[in-house]
C-alpha cells in the first residue's frame, strides 16, 4: 500500500509540475514586471510600421516558432494541445496595436463546446504571417538601440527597414485519445484563426489529403487502433503552402473488440447507495462476471472484490469523465481471464463481484457503509439453494481496510456477512507513508498556482474536470488521504495529523472481524515489503533545468511513477512539457525532494525563473516561482523499514 501511495503522490506531483510549465505561458504573459519592460524597451518604435502588426521580438516567446514555419513535418514539430496553446498565446503577445484575437482560455473553451460527441474531433487551427527584427538590423544602422530603447532609424530622411516576414502554422483538436473508431474531424469556424489569405485546406487523416471547409467535417473510419498524424496543409493564394501535424490515439477497436462479449465488465449490475457519515452518503457501482460454468444468471459463488484509492476525473457538473486506473474490466482482464492457467478455480468457478467507488476519496466509514449494502445485495442474489455458498472478499489497498471496517461493524450490529475468508491486500491498517518532501512539493507548487491565479484563471474557463489544481487538491486533501497519510501537510503548509491519529483510534478500537456466529472465518494478509531499511538515495526527485530538452531525462521517472493508463493519459502533458523548446526564451529551474533524514534538513526546494534575451544583448530575467521547506518533525519516517519491491527480479521470475 505504502508503495501505492508513494506511487498515487508521485503522479499528482509531476502532474503539479507539468501544469507549472504548462501555466507559465499565462504566468509569464500576464507577468507586469516582465511586460512593462518590453513595452517601455520598444516604446519608441514606431508601431505603425510593424508588417502584420505582429513582432516576435515584442512577443513572450513560449514555444519557439521556427520549428512551426509550415515548411516540413518532423518528430519536433508535431502539436499537442499544450503547444498549441502555447502558440496562440505567443502570437496574441506579439501583436504591437491591437490583439488578433480573444483571450487564448476562451477560445480553448469554444474549441471544447464545439464537440458534440465522443467521436467528434473539433479542430482549432492557426496560420500568421508575422515579424522579426532582422539579426543584422543594429550591424547595418537598420534600428537605433539607446538607453535601453528600441527606435527607428532613418538615413537621409528614409526610414531604415529593419524587419523580415516569416510563417507559423499550427492546429490541434479538442482531444487526443478517440474511444470511437469512427472520427468526425470538424474544423470549427470560432476556432480558425489567420491573417493570410488561403486558397485551399485541405487534411490528411490517414487515406490523403481531403479538402475541407470552415464550418465542415471529414470523416475518418479506422480498422486499426494506434497513434495516428493527423496532417494540415494550407494552400495560399500567392501559391506558397504550409504544412503542420498532430497526433491523436484511437482505442475504438481495441474496446469493441476486447469487450464485444464482455458485457458484465463495462455495465454495472447494480449502483448502491450505503447509510450516511457525518452526513455523507457515498455511492458504488457494482460488476458481475459470472463464472463460466454459471449459467443460472444469479450469483452462486461470490469472490467480492473492494477498490481502493481510486478517484474519478469529472466534468463541472459531476459527469464521470473516466472511471479511474481500476476497474472490472482490468482487473478481470489482468487477473482472472489472463490468469486463468494459474487459478483455474477462480476462474471457472467463481462469481466475480467487483466494487468500484463513486467517490473512493471520501470518509472511509462512509464508503464502508456502502460496502455493507453491497454484501447485503451480494447475499440477496444468491443462488436459493440449500447450501448457500459463503463469500470471499478481497480488499485491495484501502478497499482493505475498508473491507475490515464493515465487516466488523455488520457483527457488532448483528447482521451476518456469510464471509468465510477476508483477504487484505497491501493495505495500510496502520497509516500509508508519503515523504514529506513530496507532500511540501505539492502545497508550495499549489500555492504558486493559487497565487499566480494561472491554472485559476485559464483551466476554470475550459477544462472538463474544473481547474487542475482543484483536481490535484480534490485527490491531496481528500477525507481518506487525512486518514491514511501519516503525515498530512494541509492547505497551510502545516502538519496536521488530527484526522489520522481520530481515524486509527477509531479503527483500533473497532478490531478486526471474527465472523459471522457459528460460521467459519479466515483472515489472510498479503503484503510487499520487507523490514529492513533501504538506502535512501539523496534525492528523490532531482531536475537542475535551463530548456525543456533536459527534462527528457525524467520520462524513465514518469515510466516508473505511473501505471500503463495513467502514462497514456499524462503522455499528452508530457509532449507538451517537453516541446517548450525556448527559442529567444529561457526557462531555468530547480525542481528537488529530499528524503528526511535529520531534523531541520531541506527536504523541498523548488525555483523556476523566466529569461528572455532581446536584440541578442539583453536579458530580461525574472523569478516567478520559489519555494523550500524542512524537515520539522522528529519522526523520520522516510527511514523506516518501506513497501519496497524490486521489479526487475519481479520480471525475471
Amino acid at each position: 500500500m505504502m508503495r501505492k501511495i508513494i506511487i498515487r503522490y508521485g503522479i499528482i506531483l509531476l502532474l503539479i509540475i507539468t501544469s507549472v510549465a504548462h501555466a507559465y505561458g499565462q504566468a509569464v504573459e500576464e507577468n507586469e514586471k516582465v511586460r512593462t519592460f518590453l513595452d517601455n524597451m520598444f516604446g519608441t518604435l514606431d508601431k505603425s510600421k510593424v508588417p502584420h502588426g505582429l513582432l516576435r521580438d515584442f512577443a513572450f516567446e513560449l514555444v519557439d516558432m521556427d520549428r512551426f514555419d509550415g515548411s516540413s513535418l518532423t518528430e519536433t514539430n508535431s502539436i499537442d494541445r499544450q503547444t498549441y496553446e502555447m502558440l496562440l498565446r505567443t502570437i496574441r503577445s506579439s501583436a504591437v496595436t491591437i490583439k488578433p484575437f480573444e483571450d487564448v482560455g476562451n477560445i480553448l473553451v469554444k474549441q471544447n463546446s464545439a464537440s458534440s460527441s465522443p467521436s467528434t474531433l473539433t479542430i482549432s487551427a492557426l496560420a500568421y504571417q508575422y515579424s522579426v527584427i532582422k539579426a543584422n538590423a543594429l550591424t547595418d544602422n537598420l534600428i537605433q538601440y539607446n538607453n535601453g530603447k528600441v527606435s527607428d532609424n532613418y538615413k537621409n530622411g528614409t526610414w531604415q527597414n529593419p524587419y523580415e516576414t516569416r510563417y507559423v502554422v499550427g492546429f490541434c483538436g479538442q482531444d487526443s485519445i478517440l474511444t470511437s473508431s469512427s472520427v468526425s474531424f470538424k474544423l470549427d469556424p470560432n476556432c480558425w484563426f489567420t491573417n493570410l489569405s488561403c486558397r485551399t485546406i485541405e487534411i490528411d487523416t490517414g487515406s490523403g489529403y481531403r479538402s475541407i471547409n470552415i464550418g465542415s467535417a471529414i470523416t475518418e473510419n479506422y480498422t486499426t487502433d494506434g497513434t495516428k498524424d493527423i496532417k494540415l496543409r494550407i494552400t495560399l493564394t500567392n501559391g506558397k503552402q504550409l504544412l503542420s501535424h498532430t497526433k491523436i490515439q484511437v482505442i475504438g477497436n481495441t474496446l469493441t473488440r476486447s469487450l464485444a462479449n464482455d458485457y458484465y465488465l463495462n455495465y454495472p449490475q447494480a449502483i448502491i447507495t450505503g447509510e450516511p457519515y457525518r452526513g455523507l452518503k457515498t455511492k458504488a457501482e457494482v460488476f458481475v462476471a459470472y463464472a463460466p460454468s454459471n449459467h443460472t444468471g444469479r450469483i452462486k459463488k461470490p469472490f467480492i472484490v473492494v477498490e481502493g484509492f481510486d478517484p474519478r476525473t469529472r466534468k463541472k457538473d459531476g459527469t464521470v469523465i473516466n472511471k479511474g486506473s481500476t476497474t472490472m474490466a482490468s482487473f478481470y482482464k489482468n487477473y482472472i481471464r489472463d490468469q486463468g492457467i494459474y487459478c483455474p478455480d477462480l476462474y471457472l468457478n467463481y462469481d466475480i463481484v467487483y466494487v468500484d467507488w463513486d467517490y473512493s476519496e471520501e470518509y472511509i466509514q462512509a464508503n464502508a457503509n456502502t460496502l455493507i449494502k453491497v454484501i447485503q445485495w451480494v447475499n440477496a442474489q444468491k443462488d436459493n439453494q440449500e447450501n448457500i455458498a459463503t463469500n470471499v472478499i478481497l480488499g485491495q489497498s484501502m478497499g482493505g481496510v475498508i473491507a475490515r471496517y464493515a465487516l466488523r461493524k455488520m457483527e457488532d450490529a448483528g447482521m451476518e456477512h456469510q464471509v468465510s475468508l477476508y483477504i487484505s491486500h497491501d493495505s495500510p491498517h496502520l497509516g500509508a507513508n508519503v515523504p514529506l518532501g513530496a507532500l511540501y512539493a505539492l502545497y508550495g507548487l499549489s500555492s504558486f498556482l493559487e497565487n499566480k491565479k494561472t491554472i485559476g484563471h485559464f483551466a476554470d474557463k475550459y477544462a472538463d474536470s474544473g481547474t487542475l489544481l482543484t483536481a490535484i487538491e480534490k485527490i491531496a486533501h481528500s477525507h481518506a488521504a487525512k486518514q491514511l497519510l501519516v503525515n498530512y501537510v494541509d492547505y497551510g503548509g502545516e502538519l496536521n495529523n488530527s484526522e489520522h491519529y481520530i481515524w486509527q483510534n477509531e479503527l483500533a478500537t473497532l478490531g478486526f472481524p471474527r465472523g459471522d456466529n457459528g460460521r467459519e472465518f479466515r483472515m489472510l494478509a498479503i503484503a510487499n515489503g520487507s523490514y529492513f531499511v533501504n538506502t535512501l538515495p539523496t534525492s528523490y526527485l532531482k531536475v537542475d533545468f535551463s530548456a525543456s530538452s533536459d527534462l527528457i531525462g525524467l520520462i524513465p521517472l514518469v515510466r516508473w511513477l505511473t501505471s500503463p493508463v495513467l502514462a497514456w493519459g499524462l503522455n499528452d502533458i508530457w509532449v507538451g512539457l517537453l516541446n517548450l523548446v525556448p527559442g529567444k526564451t529561457t526557462i531555468k529551474g530547480l525542481v528537488e525532494i529530499n528524503p528526511g533524514t535529520s531534523f531541520g534538513g531541506k527536504v523541498t526546494n523548488i525555483n523556476l525563473r523566466y529569461i528572455k534575451k532581446c536584440l541578442w544583448l539583453v536579458d530580461v530575467r525574472h523569478t516567478i516561482f520559489s519555494y523550500a521547506a524542512h524537515m520539522n518533525s522528529n519522526l523520520l519516517y522516510d527511514t523506516y523499514p518501506s513497501s519496497y519491491y524490486d521489479l526487475a527480479e519481479a520480471k525475471k521470475r
